[in-house]
């Protein structure tokens, strides 16, 4: 039975947009209209979802596991995900290719067939691979998501053309932290690694960053260390506590007035009552900033 999510947008809608795709000229770039339509894909599919995303490739990799997509046809969604994200123009052979695998992807999300008319139209199967030697790599940052871990490695799938799957070694005593705060489905950055050959080939980082989309406010996190303690409450207490009040936030302050009275200023003259408060209010800021 045909799905659809509860929304305008429909699986017929996508593919009608695959279709305009296939039929633009060699000569017009097709990745902006392939992006924006994996863009809508996943949006319709997760419009009830109450989890957050960092960003389009942890969603197709949640939406590719959700719906089991086969692992040639993630790697070739995520290619395309790429590939179209990009301002140089994909070649016409990487268009057919990418649109076969935008469409994959719509029949998996929306449980329904490629419709009859882009058969013929895109490839029957994926992009050959191509077989590479990561044993002489060194890796300044890749990006991954956790599939599994235990107490001394991670699991990864590595968000590159070909969606390698990665053990990496997280033993060393620098990044023993990450392991109460390891999830599935985690994005992590790993920062300058490199293969340690043994029996299980490993991927050891030197440095691991989790979520790397999210940012920290770093003057909140150093207003839980205290003297008197460290506590993630003390970001608490300063919410609720007053604000601070000095001669330099006041002297902001009254800049801050003044400019707006400067700017207003110019449709009355001084003798007017209206400019009475401002001035009172000028005077009695000024004094407040110099006591």
């Amino acid at each position: 039975m045909k799905k659809t999510t509860k929304s305008y947008l429909t699986a017929t809608d996508l593919f009608d947009r695959v279709a305009k795709i296939l039929d633009l000229p060699e000569d017009v770039a097709a990745n902006r209209l392939m992006h924006e339509t994996l863009v809508l894909c996943c949006a319709e599919a997760l419009r009830d979802e109450k989890m957050a995303f960092g960003n389009l490739f942890s969603q197709v990799d949640f939406l590719c596991k959700r719906f089991r997509v086969h692992l040639g046809d993630v790697v070739a969604i995520q290619k395309m995900r790429r590939d179209s994200n990009r301002r140089k123009s994909m070649a016409r052979e990487d268009v057919l290719y990418g649109c076969r695998a935008l469409s994959m992807f719509i029949a998996a999300v929306f449980e329904t067939s490629i419709p009859s008319v882009l058969i013929g139209r895109i490839p029957p199967t994926n992009k050959p691979r191509e077989d590479k030697d990561f044993a002489a790599e060194r890796f300044e940052c890749l990006r991954c998501i956790v599939d599994e871990f235990d107490d001394a490695t991670i699991r990864v799938t590595v968000d590159d053309d070909e969606a390698e799957t990665f053990v990496v070694d997280y033993s060393a005593d620098h990044l023993r932290h990450l392991q109460p705060i390891l999830r599935r489905d985690m994005q992590l950055n790993l920062l300058d690694a490199t293969f340690e050959k043994n029996e299980t080939d490993r991927l050891v980082p030197k440095l691991i960053v989790v979520e790397p989309d999210y940012l920290l406010d770093i003057s909140s996190i150093a207003a839980c260390f205290q003297p008197i303690g460290h506590h993630p409450l003390g970001y608490t207490i300063r919410n609720i506590a007053p604000n601070a009040n000095s001669q330099a936030l006041l002297l902001g302050n009254f800049a801050g007035r003044a400019s707006t009275t400067s700017s207003t200023a110019t449709a009355t003259t001084i003798g007017e009552a209206p400019c009475a408060p401002i001035s009172a209010s000028r005077h009695s800021t000024i004094a407040l900033a110099t006591t």
